[in-house]
This record gives C-alpha cells, structure tokens and sequence, in this order.
C-alpha cells in the first residue's frame, strides 16, 4: 500500500555549518523521514551524513548532478520508522528533534524535510530509488521507494 504525507514538512535554505533545522516534530505514525538537499553550484556539500538527534540519515542514492559543468546537485536522505523502536533500534520517541545537515564547505543547501505513513500498524522498508544527473542546471534527486 501507498503511504500518505505525515503532518510535518519543513523548507528553506542557509549557508551555515552545520545547518540545523531545530523543533521538527515526529508523530508516533510517522514512518518514514525523507531529506531532499539541492545545492547551488558545481561543487558538493562536504561534512558528511546528515543526522536526527543523532540519528544518521541514510542516502539513498548517489548525489545527482551533470558529468559536465553542473550548476546544482541533488542529495535524498531517509530515515526508517524513526519511532518506532520494534522496526529501528536507534529509534527517538515522537516529539520535537533537530535534523543537522553537515556543510563545511558553507554552500548554499536548500533543503526539504518531510514525513510519511505506512498504513496503520505497518512499517516502511526501502525498496530503492531513483534519480537523473539530467542536465548541467536541472537534477533530479528522485524518489525513495
């Protein structure tokens, strides 16, 4: 079954090292976060994997850009069944987190955080996701399936 959007979403951009989004609330239900990053210019965002409350975000495929002169890159990240600790070990319990994304080269992220619910009692697994390098000004970072 298809999940559905959870209620939290947040977007915005910053330069900053680490970027730190504090106050992103998880619901019991929320069973999947998803973490898209598009960063400005040919170079990639530096420092490493991007955390909830100590939590590492998982890539879900390589970061997406042209093989000749990019303008952008694209990076998705995931959490699985980030409350539920039956699914996730490392699970936090549904409240208020902040999701640092590592940036030591402070370049310019945008970055997307959202939520989704498998149905009622279930959980998410990854199956796999999707991308295109596409052209020098237009990655696409996918999906996560």
């Amino acid at each position: 079954m298809a999940h559905t959007f959870g209620t939290a979403s947040t977007r915005t951009s910053s330069t900053g090292n680490p970027i730190t989004t504090a106050g992103f609330t998880l619901e019991a239900s929320d069973t999947v976060l998803v973490l898209l990053l598009k960063v400005n210019g040919a170079t990639d965002r530096a420092g490493g994997s991007p955390t909830l409350n100590g939590l590492t975000f998982t890539q879900a495929n390589s970061t997406q850009k042209a093989a000749t002169s990019p303008e952008a890159s694209c990076e998705l990240w995931y959490i699985l069944n980030p409350c539920n600790p039956y699914a996730n070990p490392a699970a936090v319990r549904a409240g208020s987190y902040a999701v640092t994304i590592p940036n030591t080269g402070g370049l310019t992220v945008f970055y997307t955080l959202a939520t989704g619910r498998a149905k009622a009692g279930a959980r998410s697994a990854f199956d796999g996701a999707n991308g295109g390098n596409n052209t020098a000004a237009n990655p696409s970072a996918g999906a996560v399936v």
